[in-house]
């Protein structure tokens, strides 16, 4: 993650930018459903199942689609 996050912004500064992570938004009204595909074998799963469980929490539109047996 070291690398990509030292490749992906240019200051500090950008990670307070809301447009990097939804959660600095002071409201989430007007944000786009989100489409969230999530694999068994995925090593973030739980965080991203986390994710989608805070989002109907508050009431953000979500679809999710949970892959399994991948071979």
């Amino acid at each position: 993650m070291y690398r990509f996050t030292v490749n992906a912004f240019q200051s500090p500064d950008d990670f307070k930018d809301p447009r990097v992570s939804a959660l600095l938004n002071t409201s989430f009204e007007g944000l786009p459903p989100c489409l969230l595909i999530v694999a068994d074998l995925d090593p973030l799963r739980d965080g991203n199942l986390g994710m989608k469980n805070y989002q109907l929490f508050i009431r953000i539109s979500i679809s999710s689609f949970r892959i399994s047996q991948i071979a």
